[in-house]
């Protein structure tokens, strides 16, 4: 299971965001199984609901001003589909896809997070210093860090 601490999303891009509700999907629908073993219809249905949650984030997160933004809308209320008739019919199947599908898409914003990440190494400015600012505890409020690199200047 993975854990999901206030740190990884305070300090996670969008992509990561994404990722992570990907993660706490696949780790509901993981205790949904583990409930209908079980035979706990309490705690399944509570699993179930955080799962719908977490779906319902993803949709309301959607930029419909992009058409690509549809399709994934189309996917999501699959998947919400197929957990509430899961809920009804108790198919494992339904349960199966939606792993499935959200499985899939996980990979995919991997994927484009290592791209993004990679897009970003190649700085316009190539020979230029790190700056690193933070907030400090004084009271001078904000403070600047510069980190030499060696490597910069004209090599004679």
């Amino acid at each position: 299971m993975t854990e999901v601490t206030t740190a990884n999303v305070a300090s996670a891009t969008g992509i990561d965001l994404t990722i992570i509700t990907y993660e706490l999907i696949l780790n509901e629908i993981e205790e949904v199984r583990k409930y209908v073993v079980d035979k706990d219809d309490m705690r399944l249905t509570r699993h179930l609901d955080k799962a719908k949650n977490y779906l319902e984030e993803l949709m309301f997160s959607l930029d419909m001003s992009y058409p690509i933004s549809y399709d994934l809308l189309s996917l999501y209320l699959y998947i919400n589909k197929n957990l509430v008739t899961f809920r009804i019919k108790n198919d494992e199947k339904l349960l199966k896809d939606s792993d499935k599908i959200v499985n899939h898409m996980l990979e995919t914003w991997k994927m484009l997070k290592e791209k993004a990440e990679k897009e970003n190494d190649q700085t316009v400015m190539k020979n230029t210093e790190k700056i690193y600012t933070g907030f400090t505890y004084d009271r001078a409020g904000l403070s600047e860090t510069v980190f030499h690199d060696h490597k910069r200047g004209i090599r004679a």
